[in-house]
């Protein structure tokens, strides 16, 4: 859709010039994948909301959990005690040190931003779907090209992203101090061998 705006391609309109027929074709095609992805994905979403595993706390502590089994002591519930990663799981693994607290802790901050914001311009766009339609005289078109509103939509979302990039600038700076590792584990990956 990006090359398409680019080569002029006028929108809503039910036939287009043959100019635009491999850019349109690459377009209706990222679409319908989309489509399906967003089908399959609802679909493992539920699959995975239904096998739910249930748990029950080890030792008293909330934070260790095992999973019931018949088997007392078995590689599973000793590998879910340490936070190994289960069928079904939805949420993070039980972290293992404090930077992957610090880590847990900044994508549950990330995540209270990206609800609010997109509630919040969910909600813009639905007001703006039933309020101001064509068949209605437009009554914000006095604030148009309204030189404070788009500084206060400049700035709070700078205000935001620097809300977002303190902390995360923290915790990038933390993972890259190494105080006396007990061991240093060297991993090179090769993409194509």
């Amino acid at each position: 859709m990006h090359f398409l705006g680019l080569a002029g391609m006028p929108r809503r309109i039910p036939d287009y010039p043959d100019t635009f027929a491999l850019w349109n074709a690459v377009a209706s095609c990222g679409a319908f994948i989309s489509v399906v992805s967003t089908i399959v994905f609802f679909v493992l979403l539920l699959d995975a909301f239904r096998s739910r595993s249930k748990f029950a706390v080890v030792d008293g502590s909330p934070a260790r959990y095992r999973k019931e089994t018949n088997v007392s002591g078995s590689i599973i519930s000793v590998l879910a005690i340490v936070g190994a990663p289960e069928a079904g799981q939805i949420g993070f693994q039980l972290p293992a040190s404090s930077i992957m607290e610090g880590i847990v802790t900044l994508h549950h901050d990330m995540m209270f931003f990206l609800v609010f914001i997109s509630i919040f311009v969910l909600y813009i766009l639905v007001i703006i779907a039933l309020r101001f339609n064509t068949n209605k005289r437009n009554p914000l078109s006095h604030i148009n090209h309204h030189t404070g509103i788009e500084i206060i939509w400049t700035i709070i979302p700078t205000i935001i992203l620097v809300l977002i990039a303190l902390p995360s600038f923290v915790l990038l700076y933390s993972m890259d101090e190494l105080h006396n590792p007990f061991l240093t584990l060297k991993v090179i990956g090769r993409q194509w061998y």
